[in-house]
């Protein structure tokens, strides 16, 4: 996916592509849950910044300790104790754009050497600092698509 300024400039896009993706909708369509079980834009919008964070946690972590585990987290639970689904979409905009600033900001400190360094991951095995950034990346297309499919189907 490139080297570590592609890489953080890659994320610093994210918070514009997110934006987008909300932008002019109105507050019921953003609250509204396509089904059962499942989240409603705006708690998408809210993982999202707790995706960048937690996973800016974790590759901190993988880069300063070769050779540990990352522990997983619940994200539904974490969504939920957030309490995202009340929360204000500017703030939530605004912690998302905090949490990709504050990853590309770590990145960019960070060379080959350290994006080299593995860790244990529990679904993914043994995966690199590098596949730390590169994962909540590559998920950023389907939740788009899903803060899309959930307005086009308010």
């Amino acid at each position: 996916m490139g080297d570590a300024s592609t890489l953080a400039e890659t994320i610093r896009g994210v918070p514009a592509r997110v934006a987008s993706a909300v932008a002019g909708a109105n507050d019921d369509a953003l609250r509204r849950r396509p089904a059962r079980g499942e989240w409603s834009p705006i708690e998408v919008v809210g993982h999202l910044a707790d995706k960048f964070e937690i996973w800016l946690a974790r590759a901190a972590a993988v880069v300063a300790t070769v050779g540990g585990t990352i522990d997983p987290y619940d994200q539904d639970a974490v969504v939920r104790d957030r309490g995202h689904q009340g929360a204000d979409v500017g703030a939530l905009l605004d912690k998302v754009r905090a949490s990709c600033d504050a990853f590309a900001d770590a990145i960019a400190t960070w060379n080959e050497a350290a994006l080299a360094h593995t860790a244990f991951h529990p679904e993914y095995g043994m995966i690199t600092a590098r596949e730390c950034i590169e994962l909540p990346l590559a998920s950023v297309h389907d939740h788009l698509r899903q803060i899309e499919e959930a307005l086009g189907a308010a």
